[in-house]
């Protein structure tokens, strides 16, 4: 092996090293910009689609930034639909409520997303615990499209009633 490409080897591992200690890897950077053909490489190289990086994986990602399109080729390659995010328990449904991102959502729910997953954190007002749905994600960030898409299941229905004894619905 000649000293450049030596070099190159080095700087490349240096960096991927690097990427994970900024708190994403390759597939997470990827995910996280909607590169779908770039997913779909590091995932034919071997990448490990449920690896977690500050306590995401690349599905929460890409649900986030509603990339339909990398969620479907995550979810093919084995990704774990509900999987928790470390501190606050969100799952990329949350993720996806929360921003609004309704075929993401969508996508997500086809695969078996549990819409009543609940989150565990603090609000920060006189540090009361919250216990969010995707739902209570979407109502809290006035998603009112992504609110209707996920009560169009009639067993979230129910949970709706509760949540707005809770909250009061003052987004109507």
């Amino acid at each position: 092996m000649n000293m450049f490409k030596k070099l190159s080897f080095v700087l490349l591992a240096s960096f991927a090293a690097m990427s994970v200690m900024m708190g994403m890897g390759p597939l997470h950077r990827a995910a996280d910009r909607g590169d779908v053909a770039e997913v779909q490489r590091l995932l034919a190289a071997g990448a490990d689609v449920n690896e977690k990086v500050d306590g995401m994986t690349a599905l929460h990602r890409a649900a986030e930034n509603g990339s339909v399109a990398v969620i479907h080729a995550l979810l093919n390659a084995g990704a774990i639909v509900d999987s928790r995010e470390r501190m606050t328990l969100m799952t990329p449904l949350h993720y996806a409520g929360m921003r609004g991102h309704v075929n993401a959502a969508r996508e997500l729910v086809a695969a078996g997303a549990d819409i009543r997953a609940q989150t565990y954190g603090y609000t920060g007002r006189g540090h009361s615990i919250v216990r969010y749905t995707p739902l209570g994600s979407a109502l809290d960030g006035k998603h009112v499209k992504m609110v209707c898409a996920l009560l169009r299941r009639d067993d979230e229905v129910e949970a709706v009633e509760g949540l707005f004894r809770l909250r009061g619905a003052w987004f109507l």
